[in-house]
Order: structure tokens, then C-alpha cells, then sequence
């Protein structure tokens, strides 16, 4: 068996049952295209599993656990989120995602399309990266449109796979990237112990009870902190506004009931705190690009 094909077959086989394709979905969808790899070679080289851009379109959602590599993926357009390390993480464009694919995540499209360039990568290095990286499980950063790490992922993805020197160049670009990649994230890192108290309970309100019925002025009034400042802290954090990271959260809890239970749209909707069904199927549809009924079909 072939090193691309024995990392299509983990791949798939690391797809847990609840991953859901369309009628038009295959896995190589969900799949970019494989590359040689002779690392056996050079256990200790930095090598690339598979890479490509993918343009997914809804529906897009799969959980995977115990594949042996990680994984980088950076949003060009589109959004999606990923869930790992009891995290949700949101990935609007700019945003670029380093995780371990050994460990359980699920990946899911938010607006469609989502076009994202991804690398799967494997090496005796990427602990240490990866440790450096992750601090309090952070696993996200948001790159500037003039960033140039983008552009190194192309060039990744683009080598040329028949040079005599392959396996090295390609070990110190992605070095190269790695090192780049940590620096960014180190220098733009906001502890956990800096962010404000305000800011980790609201999104512990949001995540935990997404029914109630918040306004700006009831935050305003619970906290005893002026809303623009609510706003405008929560959105150092989170890179969203705390309406915005809400209304996300609902929409998501809505797509598990649509999936998961046979309430109608009405009780999701007020089920998630959106009484006017109306407004909640402009949200849905906001949100993932289709309707609720579509969505549960």
C-alpha cells in the first residue's frame, strides 16, 4: 500500500459515525490530496501528509479522533468551527487553526461557501511546537490580510514533489512556517490570567444557557460595567462581538436539535431564545446558509 493511500485509509477510518456527507459528498471532500512520503527514512524531518484547498458547501461536518498527524487550517472565506479540547473555536477569515488530530474534534461549516487552505503534517518536532503554541489551549490566531503565512502554506502545498531534495526542502519550509507560525502567535498571546473576569463569565452564561433572553442592557446592568466596554473587551478576546458569539452558539445548539429531536422549528427556536420563529430562521439561515427544514432533511 501506498503512503498516500495508507493516509487516505487512517483518515478515513479515524471519521467517527456521526459525520454527515450530502448526496454529492465523498470523502475525498473532506480529504486534500495526499503526497509522498518516504520519512521513514528521516523519522525526525518535519513531512507533509496530505494538503490541498478545499471548498466545502453545506452540509460539511465530520468528528475524527486517533489520526496521527496535526493539523493546520486558515479560513480564506466562508466560516466554520471547530470544537477540541472543550473549546469551540470559530473560524471566520484570517483565522488559522493548529490542533492535534489524535485528540477528539469535530468540524462543522457555519456560511457557506468555506474555502480554507489545510496541511496535515507529521514529525518528532511537533510536540514542541505544538506545546509552545496551544498555551491554555488556544489553538486559534487571527492573521492580518498582508500576513505572510498564508502565502507559505501555498508555497507548501505547491513544492515540487519530484526534486531530488525533496524531503528537505520541504522540512525547512515547514520548519521555516512552524517557527514563524509560533512566533506570531507568542507575540500576540493573551494570557488567560489577562483576560477579564466579565468576559470568561459571559461566555460561560452564553455556553451554558444560551435560552435566556440577554440585551446589552441586561449585561450592562448584571456586570455594572458600560456595555461599550462589554463589547469592546469581550471582542479583544474573542475577535466577535458577545451578540454575534450568542446568536453562534444558539444556531449551533439549534443544528444539534434539528439533527438529534423531532421539536418543531418553533420550540428549537424558542428552546434556544429566539421566540420569533421568523427571526430565528433568518439567523439559521445567516448562520448556515440554508433553512432549519432544509438543514434536518
Amino acid at each position: 500500500m501506498s503512503n498516500s493511500t495508507s493516509f487516505s485509509h487512517d483518515f478515513i477510518s479515524a471519521l467517527k459515525s456521526s459525520s454527515k456527507l450530502s448526496v454529492s459528498t465523498t470523502f475525498e471532500s473532506f480529504l486534500p490530496p495526499s503526497f509522498r512520503n518516504e520519512n521513514s527514512l528521516y523519522p525526525h524531518y518535519l513531512s507533509l501528509l496530505a494538503g490541498g484547498k478545499i471548498s466545502a458547501t453545506y452540509p460539511y461536518l465530520y468528528d475524527m479522533e486517533l489520526l496521527d498527524a496535526y493539523c493546520i487550517l486558515y479560513t480564506e472565506e466562508g466560516s466554520g468551527y471547530l470544537r477540541y479540547e472543550n473549546r469551540t473555536f470559530y473560524l471566520d477569515p484570517c483565522s488559522l487553526v493548529f490542533f492535534d488530530c489524535r485528540k477528539l474534534h469535530h468540524i462543522e461549516i457555519q456560511h457557506s461557501p468555506w474555502k480554507f487552505k489545510v496541511l496535515y503534517i507529521k514529525g518528532s518536532s511537533l510536540a514542541h511546537y505544538f506545546k509552545i503554541y496551544s498555551q491554555n489551549k488556544d489553538v486559534i490566531i487571527f492573521l492580518g490580510k498582508s500576513n505572510y503565512l498564508p502565502g507559505l502554506i501555498d508555497r507548501i502545498i505547491n513544492m515540487d514533489s519530484a526534486n531530488e531534495y525533496y524531503l528537505l526542502i520541504q522540512n525547512r519550509i515547514l520548519t521555516d512556517f512552524l517557527t514563524e507560525l509560533t512566533i506570531e502567535k507568542r507575540h500576540g498571546f493573551l494570557p488567560q490570567s489577562e483576560v477579564r473576569s466579565h468576559v470568561l463569565e459571559m461566555k460561560y452564561m452564553f455556553d451554558s444557557h444560551c435560552e435566556f433572553h440577554y440585551t446589552l442592557e441586561w449585561l450592562e446592568d448584571h456586570f455594572q460595567i458600560s456595555r461599550y466596554r462589554l463589547c469592546r473587551e469581550f471582542k479583544e478576546a474573542e475577535a466577535t462581538s458577545p451578540i454575534a458569539y450568542l446568536n453562534t452558539v444558539r444556531m449551533n445548539m439549534a443544528k444539534h436539535l434539528l439533527i438529534s429531536t423531532n421539536l418543531r422549528i418553533n420550540e428549537i427556536a424558542s428552546s434556544v431564545g429566539v421566540d420569533n420563529t421568523n427571526h430565528f430562521i433568518k439567523l439559521f439561515k445567516a448562520s448556515t446558509g440554508t433553512t432549519p427544514s432544509n438543514y434536518r432533511k
